[in-house]
């Protein structure tokens, strides 16, 4: 009996092995070295702050504008393990500038009863272009281009040359960098004047209305490999 019953118990079908757990995806390698982003115009903020001069007789009738690259061109070449190696790379034409388009003035914090009508906004642009504001015809072009980067503490500092009516002045400012996945985001500000570019601010009426040297300017900008 004892034989029978192990005789059938052998030819029962030996249970089901356990399925192998499934092999957990390994994280994906990050890049190394430098990266090229493209940066992205409409994903960006790219501009000056003019100021009116408030020690001038007929200050009362003038205004703060903000002045945007409405298009550019640009690349940041970017290393997370080695910011030294960063360089970055813009220019757009003179005529792509735009002063208080729709929405930059309360992004830029400027007062809104500063803002005037399209006729006034034309013919500040017209301005902008003259001769003897930034001479777009002579000078069609604006461009920015980085020297070195060095990590101060997390912030970059990054070192250049702003060419404008042809004069180039070299300049350091400090840069918040940061990459998400496959977007980098780039951040900062700094000051010039006009007259470091040889000319001077706009001013009418002899004078007695006129911006201030000082410019203020603004960089926020997005890009992707």
């Amino acid at each position: 009996m004892h034989t029978l019953t192990a005789l059938l118990l052998s030819l029962q079908p030996a249970p089901a092995a356990e399925p192998a757990p499934a092999a957990e995806p390994e994280p994906a390698a990050e890049p190394e070295g430098p990266l090229t982003y493209t940066l992205d115009p409409s994903q960006s903020y790219l501009y000056v702050i003019v100021s009116n001069d408030t020690s001038s007789l007929l200050s009362h009738m003038g205004h703060d504008h903000a002045i945007q690259a409405m298009d550019f061109t640009g690349t940041v070449v970017w290393d997370v393990e080695d910011p030294a190696a960063c360089s970055i790379d813009i220019r757009f034409p003179v005529t792509a500038l735009r002063p208080d388009p729709s929405g930059l003035r309360q992004h830029a914090g400027l007062d809104p009863e500063g803002a005037v009508e399209a006729p006034s906004l034309e013919k500040i642009q017209a301005r902008l272009l003259s001769a003897g504001q930034l001479d777009a015809d002579r000078f069609p072009m604006i461009s920015y281009r980085s020297t070195s980067c060095e990590d101060v503490k997390g912030t970059i500092h990054v070192t250049g040359q702003l060419t404008i009516r042809g004069v180039s002045k070299a300049l350091t400012t400090a840069m918040a960098i940061s990459v998400t996945g496959d977007r980098l985001s780039a951040s900062g500000s700094f000051a010039a004047m006009h007259t470091d570019f040889g000319f001077k601010p706009s001013s009418s009426l002899g004078g007695m209305l006129r911006n201030q040297d000082r410019l203020k300017f603004v960089i926020e900008v997005e890009g992707s490999r």
